[in-house]
């Protein structure tokens, strides 16, 4: 998992604006810090789909210190978000688990409520844990 440099500039109604220094291109925003968290992972998520493969390693905060107008943003209240990228890969691949009963009846349920398989949903929930 590669983690890039996102920075969170604060808006007065407490939302926030998103960029990437190292990434030109992305901008995203969100109306809480939480949805900035989750917006920020989904920029990167479908700003790497858009160009597969090509996901440069992160720089160091060093280099990113030097970066067009990162200092300046950070003095100025902006916030510095390290924000996960995963490449997901391009086929499924089968895993075994045990689960307790009563949560898998549970899962299967909800499943079902949401017309999805238990995989699907299964992913879904893998992906919102890990915010990606």
């Amino acid at each position: 998992m590669k983690h890039y440099f996102a920075l969170f500039e604060p808006s007065d109604d407490g939302s926030f604006d998103i960029r990437f220094p190292q990434l030109p291109g992305i901008f995203s925003a969100g109306n809480t810090y939480e949805h900035a968290m989750q917006q920020a992972a989904e920029a990167v998520q479908f700003f790497f789909e858009d160009v597969p493969g090509t996901a440069p390693d992160p720089a160091d905060h060093r280099d990113i210190m030097k970066m067009d107008g990162v200092a300046e943003q950070l003095a100025s209240g902006s916030v510095g978000v390290s924000v996960p990228y995963v490449a997901l890969p391009a086929k499924s691949v089968r895993f075994n688990t045990t689960v307790d009963a009563s949560l898998l009846e549970i899962i299967k349920f909800d499943a079902k409520r949401l017309k999805v398989t238990t995989k699907i949903w299964m992913e879904s929930a893998f992906r919102n844990q890990l915010g990606i």
